[in-house]
This record gives structure tokens, C-alpha cells and sequence, in this order.
């Protein structure tokens, strides 16, 4: 699973800024060997079980500064836009 770059995407990592909105936040624990699969569980299962809506946005990963891709107990959070309940 993936998104798609935007077409003037360069590669390099850049600031952007991020519209506000609702976000279900999940916690990931592990290394990024598994990370594939855990996206996985994230949307195929844990999302879809929470009741939430999608809502058009970006689909963010946020990763501490000491976030070390190899450590079976590294923290990072996905967080997928959703419909906030008054929307």
C-alpha cells in the first residue's frame, strides 16, 4: 500500500503544510522489517473496525527523533484523516 508522490516530488525530504482536520491515530511498535504488514492490520482490520470514515488528506507517518528502524521496541504513529463526528 502506498500514495502516490506528487508529480513535482524531488526526492528530498521537505516541509509541507498539513490542513487541519480529524486523525485516527495508531501506534506502531517494531522494527521496519514488519512495518509493511502492521500497515496492513492498521487499515485492512483495525481501521475499519473502529467505525471512522475516511476523509480526503494526507495519510501521515510520524516518527520521533530517536526512532531507530531496527529496534524491535521503536514507536511511531499512522495517522489516516477521518471524518470528525460533525462533519
Amino acid at each position: 500500500m502506498g500514495i502516490p508522490a506528487p508529480d513535482d516530488y524531488s526526492g528530498q525530504l521537505a516541509d509541507i503544510t498539513v490542513a487541519p482536520g480529524a486523525y485516527f491515530a495508531v501506534t506502531y511498535e517494531g522494527t521496519i522489517t514488519n512495518f509493511d504488514d502492521a500497515v496492513g492490520e492498521i487499515y485492512g482490520d483495525v481501521f475499519n473496525q473502529s467505525g471512522y470514515q475516511f476523509r480526503d488528506g494526507l495519510h501521515l507517518e510520524m516518527y520521533p527523533s530517536d526512532w531507530d528502524p531496527q529496534n524491535a521496541h521503536s514507536r511511531m504513529d499512522v495517522l489516516i484523516p477521518i471524518l470528525a463526528n460533525d462533519d
